[in-house]
């Protein structure tokens, strides 16, 4: 279509240190649980190193119900 607007990624400087492709850059996990799921206002998470699975009633801002669940590592899709 004349005149649209191709919408692309970027280059951006401020990224440096982080390994990447012609169409992908890989950035580190933020901190906190993996959010595995999330459904309306409940997420489904994890934390692999404390060894517990966890669940939020508000969107991940709080995670009040949690156990520890031993095959966490194993977690690939929920």
């Amino acid at each position: 279509m004349p005149g649209a607007v191709a919408l692309r990624a970027t280059k951006d400087p401020s990224r440096s240190g982080f390994p990447e492709t012609d169409h992908f850059w890989y950035r580190p996990q933020p901190p906190g649980p993996y959010i595995d799921s999330q459904r309306k206002n409940k997420a489904f998470g994890y934390l692999e190193a404390e060894g517990r699975i966890l669940l939020s009633e508000d969107n991940g801002q709080t995670w009040p119900h949690s156990t520890e669940f031993a095959d966490v590592r194993n977690i690939t899709f929920s």
